[in-house]
């Protein structure tokens, strides 16, 4: 469980670092990569002879697609935790 304290000090890290929590994203981003890349591979060696695969330009196309994904999907948590810090901003400021 965590305490008020534990809660304020949190806030007090955000407010000196206000992408403090942005910055595990890549690390959590690059977990959820190779769990899935594991999951691709084992199912690839798996059913390699029931399935078809496709080429080589089609898998370069979906890893490209797959970035692009992840590169927006960054960009809105990012987006979205500096509204909440600026909204804080703002409430603490006395701003409506």
């Amino acid at each position: 469980m965590t305490s008020p304290n534990d809660e304020e000090s949190a806030d007090d890290i955000s407010a000196l670092d206000p992408l403090a929590s942005i910055k595990a994203i890549p690390v959590r981003a690059l977990i959820a990569a190779g769990l899935l890349l594991a999951i691709v591979v084992l199912l690839g060696g798996l059913f390699r002879h029931h399935l078809h695969w496709g080429d080589f330009p089609t898998w370069v196309l979906a890893i490209t697609t797959l970035l692009a994904l992840f590169a927006a999907a960054f960009a809105a948590l990012v987006t979205y935790e500096l509204f909440q810090i600026e909204t804080r901003r703002d409430i603490a400021a006395g701003f409506p």
